[in-house]
C-alpha cells in the first residue's frame, strides 16, 4: 500500500500547479519597469527637468475625455500643437504635479494626482487628472485622460479675458 505524506503531496500539489499556471500564463510586460518609468518622469516633471510626455510613442494616440472644445483624440503632434502648447502660453509659472499615486494593471499604468500653476494673470490654476498609459515597448501608445475641463476652460477663458482692451 502507497502512503502519502501529507506534507510531501501539498508540495507535489504547488509544484503541478506552479507548472500549470507557468505555462497558461500570457506573457505580459514588465509592470514594475513600466510604473518606475512614470514614478521617474513625474518626478522629472515636479522638479521641472522631464516629463511623462517624453515616453510617448510618435504615433501615441491621446484622449482627452469629457465635453468640451479640448475633448476628444489626438495624435501626439496634434495634442502638443491644439492643447499642450497654448495652455503653456497662458502659464506664468509652469504646471507641476503632485505625486501621483501609481497603479497598474498588465501593460496599463494608472496615474492620479493633482498639478498646480500660476496663469500670467496671476489667478491660480488648479486640477485633478487621472491617466490611464497603455504601453508597448517600454513607449506609451494610448493615454485615456480624465481631468476637470471646466476648470481647463476657465482658465483659458481668464487669460483671455484680461487679455482683451
Amino acid at each position: 500500500m502507497l502512503r502519502i505524506v501529507p506534507t510531501a503531496m501539498v508540495g507535489l500539489l504547488t509544484a503541478m500547479v506552479g507548472l500549470l499556471t507557468a505555462s497558461c500564463a500570457e506573457p505580459q510586460s514588465d509592470p514594475v519597469f513600466e510604473r518606475d518609468l512614470v514614478r521617474k518622469k513625474f518626478e522629472a516633471w515636479r522638479q521641472g527637468t522631464g516629463s511623462p510626455f517624453e515616453l510617448l510613442a510618435k504615433d501615441a494616440a491621446w484622449t482627452i475625455e469629457g465635453r468640451g472644445r479640448f475633448a476628444g483624440t489626438f495624435d501626439r503632434e496634434a495634442l502638443e500643437t491644439n492643447v499642450v502648447a497654448p495652455f503653456n502660453a497662458l502659464l506664468g509659472k509652469p504646471l507641476r504635479p503632485t505625486t501621483p499615486l501609481l497603479y497598474q494593471d498588465g501593460n496599463t499604468v494608472i496615474a492620479v494626482f493633482g498639478a498646480s500653476a500660476t496663469l500670467k494673470s496671476g489667478e491660480p490654476y488648479t486640477n485633478r487628472y487621472a491617466w490611464f498609459m497603455t504601453f508597448e515597448g517600454g513607449q506609451i501608445v494610448k493615454v485615456n485622460a480624465f481631468l476637470d475641463l471646466a476648470a481647463f476652460q476657465n482658465a483659458l477663458d481668464i487669460s483671455n479675458t484680461n487679455r482683451q482692451p
